[in-house]
């Protein structure tokens, strides 16, 4: 709750006091977060209000880490290495669940007394708190706000934008609208009353549309990437129970939690790296990836169901390769997204709001996701779990599909028309 309550202050936060006052503040609250955990109270109550105030501290913390990277990667990153930096931000966070798979367990052990598990726990709690400092501490000794100079053309032009007084601008121009002859371009004094007014009102207009374009390719975006990614992250506490009837056990569940999001980190890297070198292709690769984690969760569904004929370790199997596979298609997907985002709102809207409201949106899906779980029978079944999954990611696909996209931010980099960037399948194919 604390870090979906945080997601708007810190998205406004961003625009006033720049990346490193807020990177400052949520490294200050996870580091708080990490440290109140060290603290052992021989009151139980106590105990546990210090470990919820913990937890609120590393909500708060945690929003500008998980929709900061594409803003940061804007303002650091040249337009041939901005989608790599995109997606090593945005699946840093992965790397941290996919390491608390294995490290937590690893740490903490199989204690056979509570004092023993406790001390397991503590010294768990020990190193992350340490982890945390030293990320703090790197922190305030240097992360300015941006470079000297903008690393692309679509920076340099935020930048211009961005330290120019708005509203003394603003007032100007109401001022000198009073006079029929003035146009944005400046006064032309051959042009009426009338003519001044007809143009004025067909350029809004025209304004008016594109930015109900621009929009409405945003909320396609948003959703396709929160519906999906939400109820992935609320299946992933289902797993294992979704895997009981394959006799997996729980460190063998999670494993495979754990190859599931590292192939997920690696991947996005990886298709990052590929397509700074290949522009324009953001729409294909995200329906790539959506098509094959549809197919592979839809396997995962009927194989965990039964209605595969196969022997018992075939199906083990097919669970492990669906599941990780699946599973690193959808997390490649996320930073691409976060980019379609960000050219399709480039010169009209904010992106930290634009990138806040998709993890927001996610966020929804998974808070609303778990507590449906939490009012089921402890012992009935959570396969309908997957079914859901696939079917979300089977309607991201679908929609995708029919969404035409706007590189606006890549045309500013490289000097051309909107309409000359993108492969075909990007700009050609689709209905809006």
């Amino acid at each position: 709750m604390s870090f979906g309550l945080s997601l708007y202050p810190i998205s406004i936060a961003i625009k006033k006091y720049g990346p490193r006052k807020v990177t400052l503040f949520s490294a200050f609250m996870i580091l708080s977060g990490a440290s109140l955990r060290c603290i052992s109270i021989a009151n139980p109550q106590t105990q546990k209000i210090v470990q919820i105030v913990a937890m609120l501290c590393n909500g708060f913390g945690g929003a500008f880490l998980n929709f900061g990277g594409p803003i940061v990667s804007e303002l650091w990153f040249p337009s041939h290495e901005r989608t790599t930096a995109t997606a090593v931000a945005s699946v840093a966070t992965y790397c941290g669940a996919a390491l608390g798979f294995v490290v937590g367990p690893t740490i903490v052990g199989n204690p056979v007394t509570m004092e023993a598990a406790k001390s397991a726990i503590f010294t768990l709690y020990y190193g992350e708190a340490a982890v945390c400092m030293i990320c703090f501490i790197m922190c305030l000794c240097y992360y300015p706000n941006q470079p000297i100079h903008p690393p692309s053309e679509a920076a340099s032009l935020k930048r211009n934008k961005q330290q120019t007084d708005q509203e003394l601008l603003t007032d100007l121009q109401d001022t000198m609208s009073m006079y029929s002859g003035y146009t944005e371009e400046g006064f032309n004094s051959s042009s009426s009353p009338s003519t001044s007014n007809s143009n004025s009102n067909s350029n809004g207009l025209s304004s008016y549309f594109s930015c109900s374009r621009a929009a409405l390719k945003y909320w396609v975006v948003a959703l396709c990437m929160g519906l999906p990614l939400g109820i992935f992250q609320g299946w992933s506490s289902t797993m294992f129970s979704c895997l009981k009837p394959l006799d997996i056990t729980e460190d063998e569940a999670s494993w495979l939690g754990f190859f599931t999001t590292a192939a997920g980190c690696v991947g996005a890297v990886f298709v990052g790296f590929v397509l700074d070198r290949f522009a324009g292709r953001l729409k294909l690769v995200t329906e790539l990836c959506l098509i094959t984690a549809t197919t592979c969760f839809g396997v995962f569904g009927l194989n965990a169901a039964g209605y595969l004929d196969v022997e018992q370790k075939t199906r083990v199997m097919i669970a492990y390769i669906t599941s990780i596979t699946g599973g690193a298609a959808l997390n490649i997907s996320v930073p691409l997204f976060f980019e379609l985002i960000m050219e399709s709102i480039y010169g009209w809207a904010d992106e930290s709001i634009g990138s806040m409201l998709t993890i927001f949106i996610n966020t929804v899906v998974q808070i609303s996701f778990l507590i449906a779980l939490a009012e089921m029978d402890p012992l009935e079944s959570k396969l309908w779990t997957s079914w859901a999954l696939c079917g979300s990611m089977l309607v991201a696909s679908v929609v995708m599909l029919f969404l035409k996209v706007d590189y606006r931010r890549l045309s500013v980099d490289l000097g051309k028309d909107v309409k000359e960037t993108g492969c075909w399948f990007d700009r050609g194919v689709g209905f809006y």
